[in-house]
């Protein structure tokens, strides 16, 4: 909504994240962790307990999770442009809405290149995306010549599908 041809802040700002949302995966699916300062150090499994079968009466064996540390930094993704007043005003077309979808849309697409392609440098925010951060086994490739969208087929999405572990969420 506009109030005097101006998007107010409450407003661009949800409306920046609504269509970030719309747009990116990674808006979409990230887990969202509040940050109450730039760097925070969060538990994470690195190991799973053992589950054992046994027979009856048998006695349970033990074992051990093995847990570490995740350090999340906060990065800043921003956009600035200007608009003249007379462009504002005198536009049919709500220019407003155009330049903050223009805003969500590229900030989505940095933000999912980062996380899917993100290497550590400056180029991605200082962010290492899925592929630099999985092993090798993670990730497939997809049959010789079947290097576009159009010439992907189904074998090549059955590689994908049979190397993904079907865990629930």
């Amino acid at each position: 909504n506009a109030k005097g041809g101006f998007i107010v802040p409450e407003e661009m700002s949800s409306s920046l994240v609504r269509l970030r949302e719309e747009r990116g995966v990674f808006p979409q699916f990230a887990n969202r962790v509040p940050m109450g300062a730039d760097i925070l150090t969060i538990p994470r499994l690195l190991a799973d307990v053992t589950a054992y079968w046994l027979g009856e009466g048998a006695e349970i064996t033990a074992s051990d999770v093995t847990l570490g540390q995740a350090e999340l930094m906060a990065r800043k993704l921003a956009c600035l442009t200007k608009v003249s007043s007379e462009l504002d005003e005198d536009s049919v077309v709500d220019v407003g809405n155009m330049v903050t979808q223009s805003m969500a849309y590229q900030m989505a697409d940095k933000i999912d290149e980062a996380g899917f392609n993100g290497d550590g440098t400056s180029t991605y925010g200082g962010i290492v995306g899925l592929k630099n951060a999985l092993s090798s086994s993670a990730i497939t490739d997809a049959a010789t010549g079947n290097d576009s969208a159009l010439e992907l087929d189904l074998a090549d999405f059955e590689a994908v599908a049979g190397s993904y572990p079907q865990y629930p969420g």
